[in-house]
């Protein structure tokens, strides 16, 4: 289950026992090896050496430890980026990429594909069948990172093929869903569509050719995952999982576009690198957004129910725009945040500290002397122990005595906001996180959603639809369905005000679930900078200060209002209310805004839930198989309130739990009887 990165390339071949050994007695189960090794693996073109792997990969065997072999498409070697140019991706502005970094890749390049299956196919030829090969990661964090998506020919060709296909050949289908007749911008054959890119335009491109266009780049990274997942199963043994490490945040890679061929979702996870800030005066930016982490969890287990940490900070790293150094506790913090979450895996990027290069200041589990165990690495070994001695507790997977929720992540909706917000104030990926944390305040166990399939008040006591704005009527009934049968449906602002295509209709704006949250939408107003809007929560009479993103409600007089506008020319007009439809309630907050949102919707869930009871600020609260895990994200200790640990025993820590520590819990009964 647990384990770390290891360069075998990268170190004295003489480092390399002692190195194993040493991860044999931290407690590792594996070893992660062959990343970003093409050019070690094949020197010229085809012409290659395995000896150096095939003696690291015995080394770890003979240490009774599994590996984890990766094919190494990441990092192309030089002779192919210099005789075949064309492999390499090209910038919004024209230019193409050079070698010297990594990730440089175009996976629409013909030959490209051509050599990436040809080096996969001889791993796994010549490793497939060894039974401690366990598991074979493909690639590394697929995307182009701050520079995607990729403008070159072979990507325009492709692309064009794509509208071909999703638009049965006729280029009127095309010109209709891009709504082309504004601005002269329809098309007479796909051969005359090209990138859209800002770069290359005066005025900003269509959106629907952008959404498009996204779409199209991330199903060309699934695709190509796709494709390197059956060649692998072709020659690895039965047992052996395929995964990739996704990085769960960025918005041109949608892990949930691929359809087959991985077995086990990764992700990466690197919570303290300066854009965390925290609070003004407290120190959470050294133990990390404590959302941002749930939620990548929650969304990677949702997946097909299998997924682990691929790679795992395990201290101050290098890449950041502030690479502060973690607070004692923070890795421990995040790996069993990882494990209550279901994870399977847990793997740290990386086991030495390198003495130069791209990443020497990215720290690993031992220190620079090659020696000494780092403040991570004697966590991860912490960790290791921990779950030696909890073995068996942990199972089986389910998440027992915790109430369930579902969150809709529609990623079409998010990207389509995100390419025309309205406001250059409104974060839509904020916004929606402000509803999953108050989930998790709450305790629930949250699954991240990305259809509407068995979504039923069997399943889950509540739904939150948040920002999903690119919504068929289909979709509206299941909603509707769900809350009349006596489900609990959250709606935030910004829902289902468009079709699929992005196309508003034929009605006034907002008025498409009118019949669902039994409202009629007056209108919505953002605020330019420095101006703010006032909202009042009529329980507490507290005013909430907004500048992003408001609609004004008329709800009916059976609905429960929640907040109202104090102030503009709709002043009295509905922030946020409740009502019945059926057996079921609808709550919709209509506004975005950092402070308000999240205890309005507490309030709202409470009156349907009276015994959920909301969990410190920062600390959150999971069972795993016989196992409650309390874990502390602030700065300072907090106090485990009575309700969650009634009629439990203790097992690791103490119910006054320090900065960045935890308490772990063995179960005896019920979590909260809803």
């Amino acid at each position: 289950m647990i384990g770390v990165y290891y360069y075998p390339e990268q170190w004295p071949r003489e480092d390399w026992e002692k190195d194993i050994r040493k991860m044999k007695s931290m407690g590792m189960h594996h070893v992660h090896m062959a990343e970003f090794a093409w050019i070690h693996m094949e020197p010229r073109d085809h012409e290659f050496d395995f000896d150096w792997l095939d003696c690291a990969v015995e080394l770890v065997i003979q240490n009774e430890m599994d590996v984890i072999l990766c094919t190494p498409t990441a990092a192309l070697p030089i002779w192919l980026t210099e005789n075949h140019p064309d492999v390499l991706m090209v910038k919004a502005n024209g230019r193409v990429v050079q070698h010297g970094s990594r990730g440089h890749r175009c996976v629409n390049s013909p030959t490209f594909n051509m050599y990436a299956e040809r080096i996969t196919q001889i791993l796994a030829k010549r490793y497939g069948t060894k039974e401690r090969v366990i598991g074979w990661q493909i690639d590394n964090e697929l995307g182009h990172y701050t520079d995607a998506p990729c403008y070159c020919q072979h990507c325009q060709n492709k692309f064009q093929e794509y509208l071909r296909s999703k638009y049965d050949s006729d280029i009127e289908q095309l010109n209709k869903a891009w709504a082309g007749d504004f601005w002269s911008q329809n098309y007479q054959q796909f051969e005359q569509i090209r990138l859209p890119n800002r770069e290359t335009l005066v005025y900003f491109p269509n959106e629907h050719a952008q959404l498009d266009f996204l779409r199209f780049f991330s199903f060309s990274h699934t695709l190509f995952l796709e494709r390197q997942a059956r060649l692998l199963r072709k020659y690895i043994h039965p047992k052996a999982w395929i995964t990739h490490n996704f990085m769960t945040n960025d918005p041109y890679v949608y892990p949930r576009h691929v359809k087959s061929g991985l077995d086990l979702f990764t992700l990466t996870n690197y919570p303290v690198a300066g854009v965390y800030k925290g609070k003004a005066g407290r120190q959470l930016h050294r133990i990390g957004d404590m959302i941002d982490l749930a939620f990548h969890q929650d969304y990677s287990r949702c997946h097909n129910g299998h997924w682990g940490v691929m790679e795992q900070q395990p201290g101050q790293v290098n890449w950041g725009p502030y690479n502060c150094r973690v607070y004692p506790g923070a890795v421990r913090l995040w790996l069993w945040a990882a494990i209550v979450h279901g994870a399977e895996l847990l793997d740290t990027y990386r086991f030495r500290q390198p003495s130069s290069g791209a990443e020497q200041y990215h720290e690993g589990l031992l220190a620079l002397d090659g020696e000494t165990l780092s403040q991570g690495g004697r966590e991860f070994k912490q960790v290791a122990s921990e779950l030696k001695q909890l073995q068996g507790l942990w199972e089986p997977l389910e998440f027992p005595q915790m109430p369930k929720a579902a969150i809709l992540y529609d990623w079409s909706s998010l990207t389509a906001i995100s390419l025309h917000p309205q406001s250059e104030s409104f974060d839509v990926h904020q916004c929606w996180r402000r509803f999953y944390g108050a989930l998790k305040r709450l305790g629930f166990q949250v699954d991240v959603i990305c259809s509407n399939r068995d979504i039923h008040p069997t399943s889950y006591e509540v739904v939150v639809v948040a920002c999903s704005d690119l919504i068929d009527d289909t979709t509206i009934g299941h909603w509707k369905n769900y809350v009349t049968q006596g489900g609990h449906l959250v709606v935030s602002p910004r829902v289902a005000t468009r079709n699929l295509n992005g196309h508003f209709p034929k009605t006034e704006y907002g008025q498409r679930i009118a019949d669902l949250v039994g409202a009629k939408c007056l209108g919505y107003d953002v605020m330019p900078k420095g101006h703010w809007g006032k909202i009042q929560r009529m329980s507490t009479q507290e005013i909430i200060s907004w500048y992003s993103w408001a609609e004004q409600w008329q709800p009916s007089t059976q609905s429960t209002i929640l907040a109202s506008h104090k102030d503009q020319f709709y002043a009295g007009s509905c922030a946020a209310f409740r009502t019945s439809l059926g057996k079921g309630i609808v709550t919709l907050i209509g506004f975005d805004a950092q402070d308000g949102v999240e205890s309005i919707m507490i309030e709202s869930l409470q009156t349907s839930f009276p015994k959920l009871q909301e969990i410190p600020e920062n600390c959150m609260y999971h069972t795993r198989g016989q196992l409650g895990v309390f874990l502390n994200f602030n700065d300072q200790p907090v106090e485990i309130p009575d309700f969650l640990i009634e009629n439990q025993s203790l097992v690791i820590g103490k119910r006054l739990v320090g900065p960045a520590d935890l308490s772990i819990w063995r179960l005896k009964s019920g979590f909260t009887d809803n």
